[in-house]
């Protein structure tokens, strides 16, 4: 029954999309697979171009309060801001992975801050505590923050490297703990490639960077503006070169 609703519903967005697909006898998944690698994918290129350093040293970054999304386009979850003078409303900026209350798994801190807002606890003054947990990428959040265009109560990232680039843009940090939950980064490597270091020696981190640096081996990582793990990888690269790392190096 699956099997006849995707064929049919293929079928009619060949048709939609390109008429003269209609004029083909589409009826079958193999038809229709046919189709698609005998008529529609031979029509498809593929191009690559390579950007040299140069090229990519002379791009002109837009400047952050330009580039960067309005903070309450994100998900917010437990209490939302109110013109309730006996409510204080405090917002937090947290990572995904503790703020995403679209899973299970990562909501912790949603579920901590619902259970604190149930408390109803009060400031000496009698006006009643309650928290909101904005769901933003670290590095998003730090961008926001950097931009002025957010000014939450909190922001927990990921990575205690976020603080060091604020802090470097000259934005005041107060640090309350150094980490919620116990976090790192990984590096995966091909067999091959780590076969080809180990013929140096011991596969370390540093000499890892290091061929890297030297381009012996080409990687590919996440977007350093906003995963930590990217960001935790170029780190060391800015470092080697002396270079002091702030959000324009990103």
């Amino acid at each position: 029954m699956k099997k006849g609703w995707f064929i049919f519903w293929l079928a009619i967005g060949l048709c939609l999309s390109l008429p003269h697909a209609c004029s083909a006898s589409i009826n079958s998944f193999e038809s229709a697979d046919r189709y698609l690698s005998q008529t529609l994918l031979p029509n498809i290129s593929v191009d690559s171009q390579f950007i040299s350093d140069t090229e990519a040293d002379n791009v002109v970054i837009p400047s952050l309060t330009d580039s960067v999304p309005d903070p309450n386009t994100f998900p917010l979850y437990g209490a939302a801001p109110t013109q309730d003078p006996n409510i204080v409303q405090i917002e937090i900026y947290s990572s995904a992975e503790k703020a995403n209350g679209e899973r299970q798994d990562e909501r912790w801190l949603i579920d901590v801050v619902e259970k604190f807002n149930q408390q109803r606890q009060k400031l000496s003054s009698g006006e009643v505590i309650q928290v909101g947990i904005r769901n933003i990428p670290s590095g998003l959040g730090a961008q926001i923050l950097a931009a002025r265009k957010g000014k939450p109560a909190g922001y927990t990232p990921a990575n205690s490297l976020w603080l060091e680039l604020l802090k470097a843009e000259g934005l005041p940090m107060q640090t309350i703990t150094p980490a919620l939950a116990p976090n790192q980064a990984i590096f995966a490597l091909q067999p091959q490639v780590y076969q080809e270091i180990a013929q140096g020696g011991e596969v370390t981190f540093d000499r890892l960077v290091d061929a890297i640096l030297a381009g012996k081996i080409k990687v590919g990582y996440a977007n350093p503006y906003i995963a930590s793990s990217a960001l935790n990888f170029c780190t060391p690269c800015f470092g080697d070169r002396q270079v002091m790392l702030k959000m324009a190096n990103l």
